[in-house]
């Protein structure tokens, strides 16, 4: 048996026979799905659900926050960076968790933890929102 994609906990029993990767302890399984629930998802779309102008999306599944990318196509995040910023600038704002889910590879990530993972791509999310200004003049 394969060990949980999170903690590293052994023997983790995948959910079917199928699975082949990323599987996670009822821990860890519990801690994300919590956060699916009641916080930020941020998701990449590969494959035919979405066309390829829009991979990305970000909800929230908090009562009474207004979901960024429903309001108008024009909010909807272009790529990775974009999508992460977003879901990253919502957690800050509202003190929720967030997770970030890839489709393409079957990982399931708390947010933070991806950017912890993935230096390179948290610095980009943190100049993405940082604004225009702020990185032009370095601020």
């Amino acid at each position: 048996m394969p060990d949980c994609a999170r903690c590293g906990a052994e023997g983790v029993e995948p959910p079917n026979e199928y699975w082949d990767s990323y599987v996670y302890c009822d821990e860890c399984r519990a801690i994300i799905e919590d956060s699916k629930e009641n916080g930020v998802v941020v998701r990449s779309r590969h494959g035919n659900r979405l066309s390829d102008e829009v991979p990305y999306e970000v909800t929230v599944n908090v009562d009474g926050i207004k979901n960024p990318h429903t309001v108008n196509s024009s909010n909807r995040p272009r790529n990775q960076v974009e999508a992460l910023a977003m879901g990253k600038k919502i957690m800050r704002k509202h003190d929720l968790p967030g997770v970030f889910i890839y489709q393409k590879s079957g990982s399931e990530w708390l947010l933070e933890e991806y950017l912890e993972a993935h230096p390179g791509i948290a610095e980009d999310v943190e100049n993405e929102n940082k604004g225009f200004l702020s990185r032009l003049f370095g601020n």
